[in-house]
């Protein structure tokens, strides 16, 4: 994908300035994991123990406390994503390990859901078969596509659909990682804890959400819906009387007619502001914040 940078009213392509190795390109994303996904840094080279003998490359947590996997492709030829599966049912059989190094990196009160944990890949280019097995495996894996170029610029994508179909707006559902009697955490266990007039809002303002281009929703989670491009910029925790809409954005809040904004910094890692939605009346400007935080977050 050309990029262009633009001077005095005359545009100039950038040139690619590719990462020198895959080392350097993990370390890259490593110091870098919030503000290019919204991902805490957990681990790095996290060892699977001698049986297993492997080593994730990076270790995260999410804005829902979700634990994530980062693995970096290099090469074209390499495939990693069986390799970053493997990975994934280890880490769900030893929830221990990851709470343990959690713990150890954010801090011991640090907030850890099962709900939805992931496997991101990171490479510069995918083939048709790449996007074949996702849409076959069908687990909640992100395929991510990087390009950088001079003058620091790097451009951060999500591959959302396999090559040839559709592009799917809601994500694949997580890999299975439910204790016995948990419940099923879809669209209906959320909406099922609110009052219908707010799930008519919900869902309308769903609908416009899901319209803006490059959208992804989450919602095998237990506490919240997020809706994401590379990484989240709004959620949604069910209430019974109304919803309270938290999102990301600068270091002040939006100035939208007919919302009241709340800074939840103190106690909220990850989205600073928050406000609710309570009926269809607050349809029309909560979604003007949502796309605000949206435009911040591209």
């Amino acid at each position: 994908m050309p990029v262009f940078i633009a001077r005095e009213g005359k545009a100039r392509q950038l040139p690619p300035d590719p990462f020198r190795n895959e080392k350097e390109l993990q370390h890259f994303f490593e110091h870098n994991l919030d503000s290019l996904l919204g991902i805490r840094f957990v681990a790095s080279e996290f060892g699977t123990g001698q049986k297993h003998a492997g080593r994730i490359d990076t270790l995260g947590l999410d804005e829902a406390g979700n634990p994530v996997i980062i693995e970096y492709k290099w090469d074209k030829s390499e495939s990693v994503i069986n390799q970053g599966l493997f990975y994934l049912d280890w880490l769900i059989d030893h929830r221990g390990d990851f709470t343990v190094a959690a713990q150890r990196a954010i801090g011991q009160d640090v907030l850890i859901s099962w709900s939805g944990p992931r496997l991101v890949i990171v490479a510069a280019g995918y083939t048709k078969y790449d996007s074949y097995a996702v849409n076959q495996l069908s687990p909640n894996i992100e395929l991510l596509r990087y390009r950088r170029y001079s003058e620091g610029v790097v451009v951060v994508e999500s591959v959302l659909e396999p090559v040839g179909t559709a592009p799917s707006k809601v994500a694949p559902p997580a890999p299975s990682t439910k204790l016995e009697g948990e419940p099923t955490y879809d669209l209906e266990y959320h909406l099922a804890k609110t009052s219908e007039g707010v799930r008519t809002a919900f869902l309308d303002l769903r609908d416009r959400i899901l319209a803006l281009d490059g959208v992804e929703e989450r919602v095998n989670q237990k506490v919240q819906i997020t809706y994401r491009t590379t990484k989240s910029f709004v959620a949604f925790d069910f209430k019974k009387a109304g919803v309270n809409v938290q999102f990301k954005g600068g270091e002040a809040p939006p100035s939208i007619e007919g919302v009241e904004i709340k800074d939840i910094r103190s106690y909220q890692w990850g989205y600073p502001w928050m406000c609710h939605l309570q009926s269809s009346d607050d349809v029309d400007p909560v979604f003007e914040v949502v796309k605000s935080a949206y435009v911040l977050e591209q």
